[in-house]
């Protein structure tokens, strides 16, 4: 029982052990504050870093920041089946269970403060900007621009005419 001081480095080790498609590389200071009593565990979660991605327009890779905190409560004795939890950040652990691995949810928080939109723009040195040469092959296979048509079609003219007239 009481206070316990964590100090993780989420890198490239751990999130193999998870499905990882959205980064290359990674480089996450975690801090976890974990009070313990009989009833429950509370952990507050902090953390800070960066993971190596592809931008969406070039390909090419950036460095993203990330950072943010978190609070998850662990229930240690509730009945599962008879008290499901539907806010994500509490959890109950069943009687017969004596163990709580972090580590998912740690995956799982990493997941998803990652940008919906990834530019190189938003790379830490502030610097980087998208592949001129990439640009100009995507400029090259963009469609043509048809002439647009004139807004106003006559034939339309006449039935709104008609519309009006009634």
């Amino acid at each position: 029982d009481g206070l316990h001081h964590y100090d993780f480095v989420l890198e490239d080790t751990f999130f193999d052990a998870f499905t990882r498609e959205d980064f290359e590389h990674s480089h996450i200071q975690t801090k976890v504050d974990m009070q313990k009593d009989d009833s429950m565990l509370v952990f507050h979660i902090r953390f800070e870093g960066q993971v190596t991605m592809s931008c969406d327009r070039c390909l090419q890779s950036y460095n993203q920041g990330l950072q943010g905190n978190k609070h998850l409560v662990v229930r240690l004795d509730g009945d599962t089946e008879a008290n499901p939890s539907e806010d994500e950040d509490l959890l109950v652990l069943g009687p017969n269970e004596i163990a709580f691995d972090l580590a998912p949810y740690l995956n799982d928080l990493m997941q998803v403060t990652l940008p919906w939109k990834r530019n190189c723009s938003q790379d830490l040195s502030g610097e980087k900007q998208c592949d001129p040469e990439m640009l100009q092959r995507i400029e090259q296979y963009q469609p043509k621009t048809e002439e647009k048509e004139p807004d106003n079609d006559p034939r339309w003219d006449a039935l709104k005419k008609l519309k009006h007239n009634l």
